[in-house]
């Protein structure tokens, strides 16, 4: 038995990394993995631009102005957003503008439409503005030559709207990791099947395949197999054919049945650990296949979540050489729960809000999952200590 950090530094060392890039469109790009720095090669905005409705002037000409004593002031042009004038400003003169619109030359300052008598050939200006007042300047929000996203940025919808806003509609990416997974075990049915006695829906692996969608990961396969080691091994070495990397659930144990150390040496898989001192899931088993990697969960679905976060997510990170893919963590306090000691570092679900952790109530079973709806972390409970309210404890979000 190792620890999970070996564990996961082990499949680190040993997980391919990603060299191929494909360049896609701007919305194709969304939650892929940047494969080079981006640059922008304009200044956004390009051009001066009010940030409100109303005038664009020259603050000095405000000076003294107020309710009881306005200036009035001459309207020279109305410029729409859209529209460019070459007019310059002149003393006493302003522009009407609407938001977004171009502010001409000379014109330092913008007063809004409400603290004027909205004149369209004359305006009464009823208030002393400053300088750069609702006055967006040339690259306000970016500038000309900056490093707007590393290599290794995992591209989400805000990403995607700062690079169309500099005007990038292809997108160098890697190409996405292709995973399949296997669910073992003779008991397992697919859902929309009828149910069978002695029969259970297959459910882990439509939420691990969920989460590996979710961050730009392609499914290749999705299957279920039975407890037969030639059967099994030959679909998993099918799917590796086509896969970077292979999940699958159940079999790890030492059950009559669990058939997963056996059918890594029916393949000629080289081993890399079978078993890590975490609960649940204790009997997860790694192995290489032809450089590629294989990662078997425990059967139980908690188990096999456990298994999936603490050590897929690392892997995902090294292939891409993205850091964006590794879980978010934290240090937070319980506020709410309790758990005697545990030999072994333990997963436990739990919910964070508002920077506090409250543990699930009561059941802490790796074969419930009914109870994971509403929890978002994970926390991590060291060997040997009790989880109780007041401490501080550390966890990651899940994703």
């Amino acid at each position: 038995m190792i620890e999970i950090n070996e564990a996961v530094q082990i499949l680190v060392e040993k997980v391919r990394r990603q060299n191929d890039i494909e360049v896609v469109s701007l919305l194709d790009s969304t939650e892929r993995i940047l494969a080079e720095n981006i640059y922008s090669d304009i200044n956004v905005p390009d051009f001066p631009k009010s940030a409100m409705d109303g005038y664009a002037l020259r603050s000095i000409d405000t000076k003294g102005a107020s309710k009881d004593n306005p200036i009035e002031i001459t309207v020279i042009e109305k410029i729409y957003a859209g529209d460019f004038s070459t007019i310059k400003a002149g003393e006493k003169t302003a522009v009407r503008l609407m938001t977004g619109s171009f502010i001409p030359e000379g014109y330092d300052s913008v007063i809004k439409q409400e603290l004027t008598n909205y004149g369209e050939h004359k305006v009464e200006i009823y208030e002393e503005i400053p300088p750069y007042n609702h006055y967006c300047p040339i690259g306000e929000d970016v500038k000309k030559g900056d490093l707007i996203f590393s290599k290794g940025t995992k591209i989400t919808s805000t990403h995607l709207g700062i690079l169309a806003s500099i005007g990038r509609d292809r997108i160098p990416v890697f190409k996405s990791m292709k995973v399949s997974l296997i669910s073992t075990g003779s008991e397992l049915l697919k859902p929309g099947n009828k149910l069978e006695p002695g029969k259970i829906f297959s459910s882990t692996n439509y939420i691990i395949a969920s989460n590996l969608l979710h961050n730009g990961i392609e499914i290749q396969n999705l299957s279920i197999s039975s407890d037969d080691i030639q059967g099994l091994s030959e679909q998993i070495v099918s799917n590796l054919e086509e896969s970077d990397i292979l999940l699958t659930t159940g079999g790890v144990s030492v059950g009559d049945k669990d058939l997963m150390p056996d059918v890594m040496k029916h393949i000629g898989a080289e081993i890399l650990f079978h078993s890590v001192a975490m609960k649940p899931g204790t009997p997860v088993l790694a192995a290489s296949y032809k450089n590629k990697l294989l990662l078997c969960f425990s059967g139980n679905p908690y188990a096999s979540l456990a298994n999936f976060n603490v050590l897929f997510w690392p892997v995902a990170s090294a292939f891409y050489g993205s850091e964006d893919l590794q879980l978010k963590r934290f240090k937070l306090v319980i506020e709410e729960g309790y758990l005697k000691k545990s030999r072994l570092t333990r997963l436990v679900r739990a919910k964070e809000k508002q920077g506090k952790i409250y543990l699930v109530d009561k059941v802490h079973k790796s074969s419930v999952i009914s109870n994971m709806v509403d929890c978002n972390v994970m926390v991590i409970q060291r060997p040997n200590t009790e989880i109780k309210p007041g401490e501080e404890i550390e966890g990651f979000y899940l994703p």
